[in-house]
Order: C-alpha cells, then structure tokens, then sequence
C-alpha cells in the first residue's frame, strides 16, 4: 500500500478504477485516486467493515 497525505492506495489498484482510503477519526473516507480533490465519501467504521467483507466475498447485490 502507498500512503500519499494519510490517503492510502490498494496495491490492487490499476488502470482507470483506483480509489483511496483514509481514517479520520471516527469516520473512513473514500475517494478517486485520480482526481485528489474529488468528493469524499464518509464511512462510519461498521460501514466500511461491511463494504470491504462484502467486496471481497463477492457477495454484491443490486440496489433496486
């Protein structure tokens, strides 16, 4: 993982789709690698678990 101003990137990041991870808090932000000024999405720390478990086990479902 590459740390660049507390925003971490996944060593699976590549190509066009690459997001950063920073904690802050009580809160997990999550943002475009490309575009260091993009808007952050704000993770309570329960919801990020639950993405992340989610996203590896593949267990993804639409939302309708």
């Amino acid at each position: 993982m590459e740390a660049r101003g507390g925003w971490t990137t996944s060593s699976y990041s590549g190509g066009e789709n690459c997001v950063e991870v920073a904690v802050r808090g009580a809160v997990v932000g999550l943002r475009d690698s490309k575009v260091v000024d993009s808007p952050v999405l704000a993770l309570h720390p329960a919801a990020w678990a639950g993405l992340v478990g989610c996203a590896g086990a593949r267990a993804v479902t639409a939302i309708r």
